[in-house]
């Protein structure tokens, strides 16, 4: 018998000579029906694999896409079709995939491998970035306290004095620290509370080694002075006169009238001071961002040159909000003193340095200090009406 025409395909069936055109047919739409899936499977596992190993390898370390894509991924129809035959004669396939890609488990562990690389080089890169800005900043810090007190710095560091301005309040702060944590420990020995609290005044003025009080009492001389031509130079004499004098003996009296009328206990005296003694560098701060430094050099003029706006003003300022929230969350019956801290400190602070801009038509060095002293005594004033 002479084997029959397949109508479907036009090809000879020398398999089964006896079947019909009608079964022929309709095996060609089982296999072509069980060869999409498989091919579509082969094709999305490829391209997913490729994928990932872009996104995980570097540009240098990526393999060509010819060599990425194996032979198998241009799979003829042809191909898809014979391995789908076998698969209707009753060859099951355990893994469509693997079959289509022996070496894939091979070829996707080096992929693996180089796209961890590549995450924990990203990583180094990040934590090395990081190192080295907290590095600046530590380094800054130690050099604002060099310039801002009289502290020893117990170990070598490298100061950087690069916009040490914007430090300013938080060594501020961490003095009121240390000086409620000393009138605390006075206290608990039994030193009567006068004496203690001008103990208290007595060291804040020496921490600082009068940098602020000396600024204080020159502005307080030149603002003496009628003829405004004259100010500038007067404030330039270190010989201090009586307008100066008179003012650092009631800035020390107010500060100590105002902690001794502040409450008893250790906390708020202690919030109080770092309170005061960072918003008054906060309004130091504000007022060299804001106004115009009035001489070619000087003390302060480094301070205007290296400042940058606002962005140095955002590190005390958040510090002092973050003092005022942590006190609330401690004490929240004291809510008030809190507000009136951040309200208060606020205020004082752009208003010292706004009544000296007035004054003079710009600061200077000496001004800087004294916004620094009226601020802390102000706002110290203030708090003991909350």
């Amino acid at each position: 018998m002479k084997p029959r025409k397949n109508t479907v395909n036009n090809l000879t069936d020398v398999r089964d000579p006896v079947r019909s055109a009608s079964d022929v047919a309709q095996g060609n739409q089982r296999r072509s029906r069980s060869s999409f899936p498989l091919a579509t499977l082969r094709r999305a596992a490829i391209q997913l694999r490729n994928l990932s190993r872009r996104l995980g390898l570097s540009a240098a370390a990526m393999p060509s896409e010819e060599a990425d894509t194996p032979p198998s991924a241009a799979v003829p129809p042809q191909v898809g079709a014979s391995q789908a035959e076998g698969d209707a004669s009753g060859e099951r396939l355990a893994d469509p995939i693997a079959t289509a890609n022996p070496t894939e488990s091979e070829a996707v562990r080096p992929a693996s491998r180089s796209q961890k690389q590549g995450g924990h080089q990203g990583f180094a890169q990040v934590l090395h970035l990081v190192r080295r800005i907290l590095g600046r900043s530590v380094a800054q810090f130690f050099a604002s306290l060099t310039f801002y007190t009289l502290l020893p710095i117990p170990f070598p560091q490298r100061h950087e004095f690069h916009r040490i301005a914007r430090f300013a309040p938080w060594v501020g702060m961490l003095l009121g620290l240390g000086l409620g944590i000393a009138d605390w420990g006075l206290g608990a020995l039994g030193m009567n509370a006068g004496l203690r609290t001008a103990i208290v005044v007595v060291s804040w003025l020496g921490l600082t080694g009068g940098l602020h009080m000396d600024g204080a009492m020159d502005s307080a001389d030149g603002l003496a002075v009628m003829d405004p031509k004259r100010r500038l130079t007067v404030m330039s004499d270190s010989v201090t006169g009586a307008f100066g004098v008179m003012v650092a003996m009631s800035l020390l009296l107010l500060k100590f009238a105002a902690l001794m009328a502040l409450p008893v206990d250790p906390i708020s005296r202690t919030v109080a001071l770092m309170a005061a003694m960072g918003w008054g560098r906060w309004g130091q701060v504000l007022a060299i961002d804001r106004y115009v430094y009035l001489k070619v050099e000087g003390k302060g003029a480094f301070h205007k040159r290296q400042l940058r706006s606002p962005d140095d003003l955002w590190p005390g300022l958040i510090a002092l909000l973050g003092l005022s929230a942590l006190f609330i969350w401690l004490f929240p019956y004291r809510w008030i003193l809190a507000v009136g801290m951040v309200l208060g400190g606020f205020a004082i602070a752009f208003g010292t340095g706004a009544w000296f801009d007035r004054q003079l038509g710009g600061h200077t060095g000496d001004t800087y200090g004294a916004v620094v002293e009226w601020t802390e005594a102000l706002l110290l004033c203030l708090l003991t009406l909350l």
